[in-house]
């Protein structure tokens, strides 16, 4: 396994000692991530790794946050940011100054960055859904914008199966780290859960996830809304596994996520769709996992 000092990068990349520290935060702010962009092609790994970080600071806004106001006022200065990027007059930030070389680099479209930020304002006082198409909504405008411009990183003119497969890997991806993360929301009074199709009635409340416990079944109407996303996340990974024959085999490295919602997935069947029911960190990969997220990566897998 690489180590962050070992990370090689272009030739026409920022300075070293900044690639390290980049690559520093996304390993401390989101591991199974940066591992992912160890497994890259060589030419890629520094513009993902840039990704990543610009998506780790803008997600993580609303959790350093008690006032949503605040929150705006930070995500107005990275919109403000995504606006002036590649006109020279950036700020002197080094995710900032990544993201500004990565989007003239690899020509990234500044509307999509806006409208990731500007989902992660919206977020800033979520509503529960009312229904799954709701939440995949939210998923598509944040982990799908995130798999959409990694697929751009590795090929501006990507076809169709191509994004297809991202979009798929982005709702796997992102519904997994939602329901995993429920007894973290449900501490800040959010809910991401829709109400089950056949009991619409009975909506999931915080106060549900509140009493979740690991030694305890849940109440049949949550446990059946956390079943749905899950087997919703199951499904778009799925379909998404479906079209690897069809893409470029560079391409799959761009959608690994792919392979840590797979697994993420099956820890979360296995303890019964109950997220209190987990190691300290569930979504992160082990040892094992790792060998496994190495090997798919050489077999071309995700």
């Amino acid at each position: 396994m690489k180590s962050v000092e070992g990370l090689n990068f272009t030739a026409d990349s920022t300075p070293k000692a900044e690639n390290i520290e980049l690559a520093r935060r996304l390993r401390e702010g989101d591991r199974p991530l940066f591992l992912c962009c160890l497994m890259a092609p060589r030419e890629h790994r520094q513009s993902l790794i840039a990704l990543y970080n610009f998506n780790l600071e803008i997600a993580r806004v609303r959790l350093t946050v008690s006032d949503p106001a605040v929150g705006q006022l930070r995500l107005k200065w990275w919109y403000n940011v995504v606006e002036r990027l590649g006109s020279g007059t950036v700020p002197d930030h080094p995710v900032v100054r990544a993201m500004d070389h990565v989007a003239r680099d690899r020509e990234l479209e500044k509307l999509d960055l806006l409208r990731l930020v500007q989902a992660h304002a919206d977020d800033l006082t979520p509503a529960a859904p009312a229904h799954m198409d709701d939440l995949l909504r939210y998923v598509d405008l944040t982990a799908g914008i995130v798999l959409n411009l990694a697929v751009r990183i590795f090929d501006p003119n990507a076809a169709g199966d191509t994004k297809a497969a991202a979009s798929g890997v982005a709702r796997a991806w992102g519904l997994s780290r939602l329901v995993w993360a429920v007894p973290l929301h449900a501490g800040r009074g959010w809910v991401y859960l829709p109400p089950a199709p056949n009991s619409p009635d009975d909506r999931v409340t915080a106060a549900d996830l509140k009493a979740l416990r690991a030694d305890a079944l849940p109440p049949n109407h949550v446990i059946a809304s956390l079943r749905v996303v899950a087997e919703a996340a199951e499904e778009a990974l799925r379909e998404a596994r479906r079209k690897r024959d069809a893409l470029a085999k560079p391409m799959h490295a761009a959608l690994l996520p792919g392979a840590l919602a797979g697994m993420a997935l099956h820890r979360l069947r296995r303890a019964g769709f109950n997220p209190t029911r987990h190691s300290p960190r569930p979504v992160e990969p082990g040892p094992l996992d790792m060998l496994k997220l190495w090997f798919w990566a050489r077999a071309g897998r995700y």
